[in-house]
């Protein structure tokens, strides 16, 4: 691969990232746009709520067991933080001994090209990598508000189902 597709690489994942960072704050509502087009859509996002309502359910029901997915959660998301940062440390050695050889090499320009190539994928893998920590974040920590607000989660729950409803033609 020339320099010039490195750098093709590396742009596209630079707009790649912010979009999916922002994308799954816009699903609720995309799913819930697409539902009100097609019965079939509807049928589907219907099932995706019935599924949704059990599971906050079967956690309000049992504390313990919330507290055990929420502890499990956090670990998971230290465990994936750490790793992350192993990760950019490696990498971070690598782009090191590139700028060192390139010092070496009295400023040899491929070397040094390379050092900063690396450097950006290593940005680049960072953010990705705390992005789905992140995204576990976000989804544990909504799953704790559905069952904290139970009564209002299932009111909106339902309400929905009733709209669904209405567009798949049976009753709610």
């Amino acid at each position: 691969m020339t320099l010039k597709d490195w750098l093709l690489i590396l742009i596209t994942a630079a707009v790649a990232v912010p979009i999916s960072l922002f994308s799954p704050f816009g699903t609720e509502w995309l799913k819930k746009r697409r539902a009100v087009k097609s019965k079939s859509k509807a049928a589907i996002r219907d099932e995706e709520l019935r599924h949704s309502l059990l599971q906050v359910e079967s956690y309000k029901q049992d504390p313990h067991r919330l507290q055990e997915y929420l502890l499990g959660r956090l670990l998971l998301v230290s465990i994936l933080w750490i790793g992350q940062e192993v990760v950019d440390y490696i990498i971070g050695i690598a782009v090191n001994f590139q700028y060192g050889a390139a010092d070496l090499a009295r400023s040899y320009a491929p070397l040094s090209t390379t050092a900063a190539l690396t450097q950006a994928a290593e940005s680049l893998i960072g953010t990705i990598l705390l992005t789905v920590v992140l995204m576990i974040g976000i989804r544990s920590y909504r799953l704790y508000q559905h069952v904290r607000d139970y009564d209002k989660y299932r009111e909106e729950v339902n309400l929905e189902q009733k709209r669904l409803s209405e567009i798949i033609g049976t009753s709610a």
